[in-house]
């Protein structure tokens, strides 16, 4: 029977009238339009209301009329599945029905939404089902399972994320959004590595920006779904637990690899240099990259038993000879500038197809592979995602899409 294919939570919207349809069945719509009257006068019998509508489609399926209304029905439901993209309004249902969610968009629809168990960043750059998209009037959002357990909303400052991982529950996971070019995003950069408990628990996320032409004209917050609070200089979290039998997993997808060229070091920490060491001797290092024509597109690329991790160029000042990162660089680290690619979109679709991603619950993806890649109206396989400035697996990333799964225990 297709109308067993059907929900109740799908009934229970359209009785509540969120979800509308032209139904043909005459006798659909008149007793409809009666229990919703009835339930605006007593809600509270809902249930009772749900098995009368129910009771209907049932004694009416072999009808062509009502087939045709479930295979609407039907069709919706499977098409809203794999949505990613929602208005205020439709993301103000999601809240209001207890959905937990992570949410990506523009500060003023930010702004418009209700309190509820939700967190966000600021980004108006997504991949929905349709390809890459620029948005200010739609909302990137993550349902996440119904059998999530606890969702607990965390604010952190500069002083206290070297406690995430502490608080991070033994069997779930935390997600961590910072704002750009903030205190506690530098922070969160340089000292990760020598957090207490660093990696023993999952911790995945990213870093909320703005349209690139309102660099330096807006700053990137993160909301709390809590309070509705907007926050410039803090992070917030939220985390996770999960029942005893399922488990969180991140990973993380790099199309680079370290090139042939010189071999980079830098004499400590940071996120701006003017000397490096090339090969072991002093150079200054944008006059390097400019003697060399390097394509500054192409990240720094660390090397660790087989894990490649990028720092990317955000901007060469040869004025001052000064080039700045979008992540630090590490003393002791040996870096070398990416081997070339032969098609950005291709290499990135090519590595998500060799994963399984029907358990991905949460990715995002960086701003540099979008614009680099030119992924505006152009899809990653089966990953949606908002882009970001910067991705959080464990630690800070760049060029990076980062990934977090939920299985079943064997």
């Amino acid at each position: 029977m297709i109308s067993s294919q059907i929900p109740d939570s799908a009934w229970i919207d359209i009785l509540q009238g969120k979800e509308n349809y032209e139904f043909e069945s005459l006798s659909l719509k008149i007793l409809l339009a009666k229990l919703r009257l009835k339930s605006k006068i007593k809600p509270e019998d809902e249930i009772y209301y749900l098995n009368e509508l129910k009771l209907l489609v049932r004694v009416q399926n072999g009808l062509p009329g009502m087939q045709r209304d479930i295979n609407k029905i039907i069709t919706r439901i499977s098409n809203n599945s794999n949505k990613v993209l929602f208005t205020v309004e439709e993301t103000s249902q999601l809240i209001q029905s207890n959905k937990k969610l992570l949410i990506a968009g523009d500060e003023l629809l930010l702004k418009q939404l209700p309190k509820g168990n939700w967190i966000a960043g600021t980004i108006p750059y997504f991949i929905g089902t349709n390809g890459g998209i620029k948005s200010k009037n739609l909302l990137h959002v993550n349902i996440l399972p119904e059998f999530v357990e606890d969702f607990s909303i965390v604010e952190y400052d500069s002083e206290s994320i070297n406690q995430v991982y502490n608080e991070t529950p033994k069997n779930g996971f935390t997600v961590l959004i910072i704002p750009a070019t903030s205190p506690i995003h530098y922070s969160f950069a340089l000292n990760t590595l020598n957090y207490d408990k660093f990696a023993t628990s999952p911790v995945i996320g990213w870093i909320s920006g703005v349209s690139i032409e309102e660099i330096g004209t807006q700053t990137a917050k993160v909301a709390f779904g809590n309070s509705l609070k907007l926050s410039s200089d803090t992070a917030v979290a939220v985390h996770i637990q999960l029942p005893e039998n399922y488990y969180a997993e991140i990973s993380i997808i790099n199309i680079f690899e370290q090139g042939s060229g010189d071999t980079i070091t830098f004499s400590e920490d940071g996120f701006s240099f003017t000397n490096c060491f090339i090969n072991g001797t002093l150079e200054n290092f944008a006059e390097y990259i400019k003697r060399n024509n390097i394509d500054t597109r192409l990240p720094l690329v660390a090397e660790f038993d087989g894990l490649s991790i990028n720092t990317s160029f955000q901007k060469i000042d040869l004025e001052r000879n000064i080039v700045e990162l979008y992540a630090p660089v590490f003393k002791g680290t040996t870096y070398k500038i990416a081997k070339p690619l032969n098609n950005y979109e291709t290499a990135l679709n090519e590595r998500i197809k060799s994963i399984e991603t029907n358990t991905i619950v949460f990715s995002c993806n960086c701003i540099l592979n979008y614009l680099y890649g030119e992924l505006e109206g152009k899809k990653t396989d089966s990953i949606t995602c908002p882009i970001t400035f910067g991705e959080i697996a464990y630690q800070l990333l760049n060029q990076t899409l980062a990934y977090l799964k939920i299985e079943k225990h064997l």
